[in-house]
């Protein structure tokens, strides 16, 4: 119970407290058991933090005790405390209890009311009007100023571990608390908060100095290294304008770094030895140097690291610079901020095309995270003004789409081949990402990106667009992917054919081959197969509206009359899905299907497509009325649209 539990916290922490006053220097005996019941508070944190209560666990442990571990290594005389003045008077015990004290905290912060009791602003008053007067958390300073000082002048491979997981893990927290707060039951997203507790470019640096260091404690396989790159993920996601401002440290090729913002003529030498940018590319490439062989875990973090950075910098902004009207020279030449940024972002694509040609030489995992880094920065302003940064990223995709390719062909991709390969998906993802095609909060479409606009006029992407669409269309087709990965394929497919739909015009994806594959799609018995197909129709015909409007007798001779005889399914979702379909047909496809002159109401589009807007439960007849009200919804769009289309059209009636 939460009784006994506190019970046995509190009595933990008396003991401790009274081991510490009562040791004299140099006695290791006590240290050691001292060491032995923070681990055991730690241990019963980790186990039962969550039934605790927040306020009286910081009023009972954080103030009296873990704080002042803490401070007792960091802080000094600097920091007045509450009820702690005697247990920080004993340095030499309090230190060999900072790496179980560390993780008490990480402990505590895992725990959401914990972490809000931590790291929270504190709320004096609400105002009429429901805003809240807050003022900063005192135990959050407090924590965030320990931490720091552990990070920049310990130099224990043990403390540091423990320093960068218990700050990760706080800054994890204050991201949370600082990015989503509720006020009335809306949601409130911040940009920032402005009251930064540690030195962002001090910790910047001393990350940059723990990225060499390649020493592993034993029986953790978690190198410092490994550490460093997580806090640098951490801190970029937590504080991103104060993290990008330190971009240079990690992402220049040479030795120099720039004032953020600075002329050419103000360049500033930072340190004579190698920086960490290309020590960040050659950690992806699996070489460390002088610090040791780069570990596969090691790899990977470092893309999440330069992931987090990537997205804190405000690239749009910074590559935007160059085409405004009256901007100052100091931002255009060689030297310029979007032209340092562009060389940075090239070495890290051309390390990634260079391990993505070897596939069995990574681990999926690192599969994973870049594309996952691709997806993150292939929409973003530098390839729209860089030709040979896009041809780059084109190259990576082009890469990567081979290897998937390869991997379909693979028993262990298929249904019946023990689960879906992660990587594949991951791929997908990412290339369906590049083709954009889905719209924004604000109603925007998001267009091709030109990476995946080049890699999509290679003839290569055409065969691994056929290799892919027959895996998902044909039912004769020798192998059956995992579901999970065909529903990505799809989408995929889809995408394309929305914001490409000239990509059918290849020389293996023909139109004949794409009408005849989706003809067999809704043909088939199977209602899943068919609504597939009138998806692709739909993503089609909406990309042939925006890109390639003269295909008018090529959309009502090749799927109208299959449109038509979808209209009458015994299965209400493809009812459904037809309908809406007719709704993105032109002006042109309507005057094309009236001039048809059907024989009979049956064979008439606009007939059939009334019919289903009446109600069929409440018709005096079971012949005339559609009883799905989804299916009457899209039909009474779809005469919406086709009336506002045929305005003026003389055969309209």
């Amino acid at each position: 119970s939460a009784e006994t539990t506190n019970a046995c916290i509190m009595s933990l922490v008396s003991r401790i407290k009274s081991i510490t006053l009562a040791v004299p220097p140099g006695e290791t005996a006590y240290e050691t058991t001292a060491t032995s019941a923070m681990d055991c508070l730690c241990a019963i944190l980790t186990e039962f933090g969550s039934i605790l209560a927040a306020e009286a666990t910081a009023e009972n442990v954080v103030w009296p005790l873990l704080l002042p571990i803490l401070e007792s290594n960091t802080s000094g005389d600097t920091c007045t405390a509450r009820s702690d003045g005697d247990l920080r008077g004993h340095v030499h015990v309090l230190k060999a209890s900072i790496p179980s004290t560390l993780d008490c905290f990480s402990a505590l912060l895992r725990h959401k009311q914990h972490s809000s009791a931590i790291l929270a602003p504190l709320i004096l008053d609400i105002s009429n009007n429901g805003e809240e007067r807050q003022v900063d958390n005192p135990l959050r300073f407090r924590l965030l100023a320990s931490l720091q000082g552990l990070m920049l002048h310990e130099n224990e491979d043990q403390i540091i571990l423990h320093s960068c997981d218990c700050l990760c893990i706080a800054l994890g927290s204050i991201h949370f608390l600082d990015r989503s707060s509720k006020v009335g039951g809306k949601e409130l997203y911040r940009k920032e908060s402005t009251v930064i507790n540690i030195n962002i470019q001090a910790l910047t640096r001393r990350i940059r100095t723990l990225l060499e260091r390649g020493s592993v404690l034993e029986g953790d396989p978690k190198t410092v290294r490994w550490h460093a790159l997580k806090l640098l993920a951490s801190l970029a996601r937590t504080y991103p304008r104060g993290t990008a401002a330190q971009w240079a440290l990690f992402l220049e090729e040479d030795s120099t770094a720039y004032d953020l913002l600075s002329s050419p003529a103000s360049t500033v030498l930072l340190s004579p030895s190698r920086s960490a940018c290309s020590q960040l590319v050659s950690f992806i490439r699996g070489d460390g140097g002088g610090s040791g062989i780069i570990s596969e875990r090691e790899r990977v973090a470092t893309i999440g690291a330069i992931k987090a950075l990537l997205s804190a910098m405000p690239l749009k902004l910074w590559f935007g610079m160059n085409s405004r009207r009256g901007t100052r020279q100091t931002f255009t030449g060689p030297s310029s901020l979007s032209n340092r940024v562009s060389k940075a972002l090239q070495s890290i694509f051309m390390a990634l095309h260079g391990i993505v040609r070897s596939p069995n030489q990574v681990s999926d995992e690192f599969v994973v995270e870049a594309c996952s880094l691709i997806e993150t920065i292939i929409l973003t302003e530098p390839f729209d003004v860089d030709d040979a940064l896009a041809l780059i990223l084109t190259d990576v995709l082009a890469e990567l789409s081979n290897g998937l390719a390869i991997g379909l062909s693979s028993s262990s991709v298929t249904a019946g081949g023990g689960g879906c390969n992660v990587a594949h998906i991951a791929i997908v993802k990412a290339l369906a990402k590049g083709i954009g095609g889905t719209i924004t909060p604000k109603g925007l479409l998001i267009q091709l990106s030109k990476p995946a606009k080049y890699w999509l006029d290679r003839n290569e992407s055409h065969d691994f667009l056929s290799e892919v669409f027959a895996l998902v269309s044909r039912d004769d087709r020798p192998t059956r992917i995992d579901t999970s990965l065909e529903g990505e394929v799809c989408n995929l497919i889809m995408r394309i054919l929305r914001m490409s739909p000239g990509v059918s015009n290849g020389s293996i994806w023909t139109p004949d081959y794409f009408s005849e594959s989706v003809q067999n799609l809704l043909i088939n018995k199977d209602s899943t197969r068919r609504l597939l197909g009138l998806q692709l129709i739909r993503h089609f015909i909406q990309g042939r509206n925006d890109f390639c409007a003269d295909r008018s007798s090529y959309v009502c001779d090749s799927f109208c009359p299959y449109l038509l005889c979808a209209l009458g399914d015994s299965n209400a979702a493809v009812r459904a899905s037809s309908a809406a379909c007719y709704g993105f047909l032109l002006r042109s496809d309507w005057e094309r299907l009236f001039r048809l002159r059907p024989s009979s109401e049956q064979d008439s589009h606009f007939q059939q497509l009334l019919r289903l807007c009446i109600n069929g439960e409440s018709s005096e007849t079971t012949s005339v009325g559609e009883p799905a009200a989804s299916v009457r919804s899209e039909a009474c769009k779809a005469i919406g649209n086709l009336c506002t289309e045929c305005v003026g059209l003389r055969d309209s009636s």
